[in-house]
């Protein structure tokens, strides 16, 4: 399950780049590098989804890792 976390916080830090630099210079980095608007909407649903697991899950992910660092 650890590495599900670590995919998932990847796929969040990759998500908020993408909503800074909208939000900056409206400038839209999944579409500049995938270049297709149906791989924009699959890729928005799965930012969604990740941001879901973490809301849903964020104690029992944090338990997790804090019992590592005992």
């Amino acid at each position: 399950m650890k590495k599900l976390d670590v995919v998932v916080m990847s796929i969040l830090i990759f998500a908020g780049i993408n909503w800074g630099l909208w939000g900056l210079f409206e400038f839209n980095l999944v579409y500049y590098i995938f270049g297709k608007e149906w791989i924009d909407k699959l890729l928005y649903v799965l930012f969604g989804a990740a941001g879901v697991y973490y809301l849903t899950g964020f104690r029992i992910i944090a338990e997790r890792w804090a019992q590592r660092r005992k």
